[in-house]
């Protein structure tokens, strides 16, 4: 859900990510027309890695403390219940996530923490063009979801826009 141009976080751009599994083999590439010529460049950068935590509060100041700097965005995913936080680091971002409270959303995301506990969810990579990304993945034998739009909510008014390919 984040955008990175030079090293530094644009929460208004909208980007395209391909998220998976630390399980996972991912290998992108464009396609040149439908039939034409394959080149290794659908992905094309290492955006974030998602960390479910129990407590977003407290796990924002353990990585403040360590990181030696506050998240550089707050705010929440309403449709899925969560709240998150991200720390930028080098060229990458750092994505904490979290069940709000109280929210019927995040019930899934409850009982994956009390089954599993906290840790590395998802590894994302970026994409300039998610279309193409899921449909290249697919015609190489790998399940993967159509690019699917999300947003999350800053709490001062702002919005991140992204698209999203699951495997």
């Amino acid at each position: 859900p984040k955008a990175i141009s030079e090293g530094t976080y644009n929460p208004s751009a909208m980007r395209s990510r391909v998220s998976f599994t630390p399980s996972a083999v991912v290998t992108c590439v464009e396609v040149e027309g439908a039939t034409g010529p394959v080149r290794p460049l659908m992905i094309t950068r290492f955006d974030h890695i998602t960390v479910l935590v129990n407590d977003v509060d407290a796990a924002v100041a353990g990585y403040a403390l360590l990181l030696g700097r506050p998240a550089s965005w707050r705010g929440t995913h309403p449709e899925l219940g969560r709240q998150t936080a991200l720390f930028g680091v080098g060229n990458a971002l750092i994505e904490l996530s979290g069940p709000m409270p109280c929210a019927p959303e995040a019930d899934g995301l409850r009982a994956h923490l009390a089954e599993h506990g906290a840790g590395l969810q998802a590894l994302a990579f970026g994409t300039d063009d998610a279309d193409a990304c899921s449909f290249q993945l697919r015609t190489r034998g790998l399940r993967v979801t159509p690019p699917q739009a999300g947003e999350a909510h800053a709490s001062d008014g702002s919005t991140r826009r992204y698209r999203t390919l699951e495997l």
